[in-house]
């Protein structure tokens, strides 16, 4: 038994330091994976917390010993996948079989609901439990009340068996189905509330399909665009301003010099829209030397797309953050490049207005030992964080 002590039982091990730098350094903060936790790592953390006692460095026996604990519950994984994570050959994707994998992670390590929510969201980097689907609703009322991975899959066998009576009235929101979740202290009161509303648990996401939509519509350009473009090339716009933020910026960068810039673009596509906030339409380089989980989801049309046709049934819980926080950002940043009083506009109010949205979303604030949150939050603590944020992915792209 190796009695040396676990670096990775300090909580210090997640305070990921904040740095002030330009894109080079930063980029290169990025490609140096010691600076953020691994998947290895912070599971590791884990095991030291909730009975290994083996070397910290051998794969080997920590994925021996998840084996055993996960086989201990009656859950069946391949021990090689196990051993992948430790060796660092590879990460669990942000899926929902994934998901439920280290949903079972939490029932065999005995975690409590908060180390669950850290595991979630320092470890593998997603969305905590989503009470709004019935599978993770039950994980989240067991883990509450220290109940055992097999009383789960009991109450979701009985759950499963209800009818599906009635239909919603109107949008029920993920957050107020977890209150409803916390105020039950018996299985009978879980039961009886999945009787009643088990209808409601047909679609979700729709806080944060309302909050992409709404930002999209002062963000990205429309026919007022194209009527104001029309108009300037005539010299006929008078007083008249663009009406998307990206067209403002543009107007307010470059003058009526922006009509050459633009000639023969769709101002109203999401193309042109990602172009305008990243310089990077079709997003970051599958092959840069980054973390793989920061650009993993990176927003592009494509995702956009998908989220926005998808969202009510979507578990692709990363894919819906990292559009939020990229619109949020931009909405943001660009609205303080615009203002004549800057004051209001400083890293403190950004992070606040960031995490409220995060939250009223149902998804978690900005954690900066996450690359992709932290590349954003790196850019907000810059004298340009627009300027800063496309000069940094430009150079994962042109590396």
């Amino acid at each position: 038994m190796d009695n040396t002590a676990n670096p990775y039982d300090n909580a210090s091990f997640w305070d990921i330091p904040t740095i002030t730098c330009d894109s080079t350094e930063a980029l290169a903060f990025f490609q140096n994976p010691n600076n953020f936790p691994s998947f290895s790592q912070g599971l590791t953390c884990l095991l030291g917390s909730h009975g290994y006692q083996g070397p910290r460095d051998d794969a080997g026996q920590k994925a021996e010993f998840l084996y055993r604990k996960l086989s201990d519950i009656g859950v069946s994984v391949s021990k090689s996948t196990i051993t992948d994570w430790f060796t660092g050959k590879r990460r669990p994707a942000l899926v929902s079989n994934s998901r439920l994998l280290m949903r079972q992670i939490c029932f065999a390590l005995s975690l409590t609901l908060e180390e669950a929510a850290q595991f979630f969201r320092q470890v593998y980097y997603d969305r905590f439990f989503h009470c709004h689907t019935i599978e993770e609703a039950v994980s989240y009322y067991c883990l509450s009340n220290r109940l055992p991975y097999s009383h789960a899959q009991e109450l979701l066998a009985k759950i499963e068996a209800f009818p599906d009576n009635g239909q919603p009235s109107g949008p029920v929101l993920t957050k107020n189905i977890q209150k409803r979740l916390d105020s039950c202290r018996s299985d009978s009161m879980l039961l009886s509330f999945f009787q009643e509303e088990k209808h409601t648990f047909t679609s979700w996401n729709i806080s944060a399909q309302n909050a992409i939509r709404k930002l999209l519509s002062v963000i990205q350009g429309s026919q007022k665009d194209k009527d104001f473009l029309q108009a300037l090339s005539k010299g006929t716009a008078g007083s008249k301003k663009p009406h998307s933020l990206i067209l403002q910026e543009l107007f307010y960068d470059k003058g009526a010099a922006l009509l050459e810039d633009i000639r023969r673009k769709n101002v109203a596509s999401r193309d042109f829209m990602l172009d305008c906030i990243l310089h990077a339409p079709n997003g970051i380089a599958k092959d840069a030397a980054i973390p793989k989980i920061l650009h993993t989801n990176f927003p592009t049309k494509k995702t956009f797309s998908k989220i926005l046709n998808e969202i009510e049934k979507s578990t692709s819980y990363d894919s819906i953050r990292k559009c939020l926080i990229l619109l949020k950002f931009y909405d943001f940043w660009c609205r303080g490049k615009l203002a004549k009083d800057k004051t209001p506009y400083d890293f403190d109010t950004y992070t606040a207005e960031m995490n409220d949205l995060l939250l009223e979303c149902g998804y978690g604030s900005m954690y900066q030992g996450n690359p992709y949150d932290f590349l954003f939050l790196w850019a907000a603590t810059t004298e340009d964080p627009l300027g800063y944020l496309r000069d940094a992915v430009g150079r994962t792209i042109y590396q």
